[in-house]
C-alpha cells in the first residue's frame, strides 16, 4: 500500500515537472509570431479594412527582420493607415479616397476604404450603396488578378525548369511589384523561386564579353597575308617609222621583182 503511495506521488510530480516541455509547439508559435506573420497578418488586417487592428500589428514588428521590399511596404501602408484614420470622421472623404483609389488601379486600398465606409457609422444610406457597389466590383476585379497572378508563379516555375532563368524572374518581379494579397503561400513560393534563380545564375560561368580588334592587332594580321606576285605585262610593240631613202629602196625592190 506504501508503496502505490509512492509510486502515485512520483507520476505526480513527473507530471508537473513536465508539462512545461510538453506544452506543445504551435502553442508556443502562436505567442511568439516571427516577424513575417506578423507583416502578412497586418497586410490582411489592412486589406480586410481594420485599419486600426492593422496600425497595431505594423507597430509590432521589428523591421530589421524584413527585407528591403517588406519594409517599404509597411511604411507606406503605415502612412497610408495613419491618412486614413485622420480623415474617418468624414465617410465623404473615405468614399472619395476609395473611388480615387478604384480607378488608379490600387484595388486593396480601394477595397479597405469602401469597407471603412460600409461600416462608418455616420455614412448615409447613399454612400453606404455606392461603398458596397464599388466593393463588389474590387472584389471582383481582385479575384481575376489574384487567378493571374497564380497562373504566373506556375509560368515562372515552369520556366526554371526549363532554365530560362531571366523569363521567371521577370514574371515573379512583376507580381511582387503589383502588391497583390496573394497569401502567406504563394508569397513563400515566390520568395522560394527567386532563390533559387539567384542561385542559378550565380552558379552561371560568365561569358567572355567580345573585344574589338585593335590597330596593332589589324597591321599584323595585314603582315601575315601572302603578297601575291605582280601580273607580267606583255611589252608593247611600237610601230617603225621608215626614212625616205628607206623609203625608195623598198620602191626599187618590188619594181625589180
Amino acid at each position: 500500500m506504501a508503496y502505490r503511495r509512492l509510486l502515485a506521488a512520483t507520476l505526480i510530480c513527473s507530471a508537473v515537472l513536465l508539462a512545461p516541455a510538453l506544452t506543445p509547439t504551435h502553442t508556443l508559435a502562436q505567442n511568439h509570431p516571427t516577424a513575417r506573420q506578423l507583416f502578412d497578418q497586418a497586410v490582411q488586417l489592412y486589406t480586410d479594412g481594420d485599419l486600426a487592428a492593422a496600425q497595431k500589428a505594423f507597430r509590432r514588428i521589428d523591421p530589421l527582420q524584413l527585407d528591403k521590399q517588406q519594409r517599404l511596404v509597411m511604411y507606406e501602408t503605415i502612412q497610408n493607415i495613419d491618412r486614413q484614420l485622420r480623415r474617418e470622421s468624414n465617410p465623404k472623404q473615405i468614399l472619395d479616397s476609395a473611388q480615387s483609389a478604384h480607378n488608379t488601379g490600387k484595388l486593396s486600398q480601394a477595397k479597405a476604404l469602401y469597407q471603412s465606409v460600409v461600416s462608418h457609422p455616420a455614412a448615409s444610406a447613399q454612400q453606404k450603396e455606392k461603398a458596397t457597389a464599388g466593393l463588389a466590383e474590387v472584389k471582383r476585379r481582385l479575384n481575376v488578378e489574384l487567378t493571374r497572378a497564380r497562373n504566373t508563379i506556375d509560368e515562372a516555375a515552369t520556366d526554371i525548369r526549363a532554365e530560362r532563368y531571366r523569363a521567371a524572374e521577370r514574371k515573379l518581379r512583376q507580381i511582387k511589384e503589383a502588391r497583390l494579397d496573394l497569401g502567406w503561400f504563394e508569397n513563400e513560393r515566390i520568395d522560394r523561386q527567386l532563390m533559387i534563380i539567384s542561385e542559378k545564375l550565380a552558379s552561371r560561368p560568365a561569358i567572355p564579353t567580345p573585344t574589338a580588334p585593335t590597330s596593332t592587332t589589324t597591321a599584323q594580321q595585314q603582315q601575315q597575308q601572302p603578297v601575291e606576285p605582280p601580273t607580267p605585262t606583255t611589252p608593247r610593240q611600237t610601230p617603225q617609222v621608215l626614212t625616205r631613202q628607206q623609203q625608195r629602196e623598198m620602191a626599187q625592190r618590188e619594181r625589180e621583182l
